[in-house]
């Protein structure tokens, strides 16, 4: 169980094995998102559904998204194997033009500061197209980025916080509080939790020191990542790369 929850996993599916690092984890994401029972939110790349049910009881609905079938036929057995009725799932790739419609119809029934959107990615972050659909989607104002590895999250902040341009459309967002969470102790994983706010009254922009940091993807030129490092703001970079961890073994058997 977790949280008092129970879960039904499949063999291909994601699941964190240390429990109660997972446990704080999902502690720490419903006290950083300030959830409410009037927002929505947006589990995104939710796996087996755990953060999404966990947070079910203190929110009004959730809309969980995974390309994974199985990790979304276990979110869908495990929400009601646990009673919860005001989770719907959904599997396709997040950066997908049918997923985005749907995320905009949900948004469309809640205010602006009524709706959460959590991102959970792999390793390699988030898609661009993404990234660039969460830059134009202004009912979105809240998002918390869940990371696993520092340097797709970077790479991401750059997406994020950069100004407006032909690539990024809409108003940045900006980073608020950032913790980390050792879910593996004596390994080089780490958790990152930052939550992120639009950017209403955007800060003078500074020269950031991001000349070493791998930013490069799959989906971004080399006249994009020039552009980032001289116009990233950095308050965006020291919240993302100099945050506190905690750490969270596991129980020794």
């Amino acid at each position: 169980s977790l949280l008092g929850l129970k879960s039904r996993i499949r063999p291909t599916s994601f699941f964190q094995i240390n429990t109660p690092a997972n446990e704080q984890l999902i502690n720490l994401i419903r006290q950083m998102g300030g959830i409410s029972k009037d927002t929505l939110v947006l589990d995104l790349c939710c796996g087996t559904g755990t953060i999404g049910i966990s947070l079910a009881p203190y929110c009004a609905k959730v809309l969980g998204v995974d390309m994974v079938e199985d990790a979304i036929s276990d979110a869908r057995d495990n929400a009601k194997l646990n009673g919860v009725e005001n989770a719907t799932y959904i599997c396709d790739k997040i950066e997908s033009v049918m997923v985005t419609k749907e995320l905009e119809h949900a948004v469309a029934q809640f205010d602006k500061g009524n709706v959460l959107a959590i991102c959970d990615p792999p390793r390699c972050g988030l898609h661009i197209k993404f990234l660039q659909w969460l830059r134009r989607t202004s009912s979105i104002q809240r998002m918390l980025y869940v990371s696993c590895d520092q340097n797709s999250l970077i790479r991401d902040t750059l997406g994020l916080a950069k100004p407006a341009s032909n690539q990024y459309v809409g108003t940045p967002f900006r980073p608020v509080e950032a913790k980390a969470l050792d879910l593996f102790p004596h390994t080089d994983c780490c958790e990152v939790v930052c939550l992120w706010e639009r950017d209403v009254a955007p800060t003078p922009l500074v020269q950031a020191p991001v000349a070493e940091v791998a930013e490069s993807g799959p989906e971004q030129t080399d006249a994009d990542t020039q552009v980032c490092r001289e116009t990233i703001p950095a308050t965006a970079v020291a919240a993302c790369t100099a945050v506190p961890t905690e750490s969270t073994a596991a129980p020794e058997p």
